[in-house]
């Protein structure tokens, strides 16, 4: 059982990842993420995981190295929805650039196992351009999330 005092100490964070790294390669891939989360008690379907491990597994090779699992947790245990949703911006935001554009959005839906056409990219991003600037900021992503 992983209890909330157990993540709050790096210590306890480093032993709790190795205990859920089945196969010892000092990742985690998905199937071994999902079954931290089941413990931890947070409740995810699979598209959900899906988007969760692709916002945190940021090289998107299919493993979460500890210094990815650490960043998840913080952000989850603080409850930070600010947090979590800069870091989903950060991870659509493929070239950093500070903004999404359509492509942007339907590659990083493919990573989550959504395939979506350029179009239908192009209607999320006009959705989420709260400021209609034709750009999407951080900013205009929080208040499309928060609405």
């Amino acid at each position: 059982d992983v209890c909330s005092s157990d993540l709050d100490d790096a210590e306890n964070l480093k032993d709790i990842f190795m205990a859920f790294d089945k196969d010892g390669s000092g990742a985690l891939d998905i199937d071994e993420f999902k079954v931290f989360l089941d413990e931890a008690g947070e409740e995810y379907d699979d598209e959900e995981l899906a988007e969760v491990y692709a916002v945190y597994d940021k090289d998107h090779d299919g493993a979460l190295l500890f210094d990815e699992f650490v960043e998840y947790v913080k952000a989850i245990h603080d409850g930070d929805d600010t947090l979590i949703l800069q870091h989903r911006f950060n991870a659509i935001d493929l070239d950093g650039n500070g903004t999404l554009d359509a492509s942007e959005i339907q590659k990083f839906q493919e990573l989550c196992g959504n395939f979506i056409s350029i179009e239908e990219a192009e209607e999320l991003l006009k959705a989420m351009d709260r400021d209609g600037d034709g750009l999407v900021t951080l900013n205009d992503y929080i208040q499309y999330k928060n609405k």
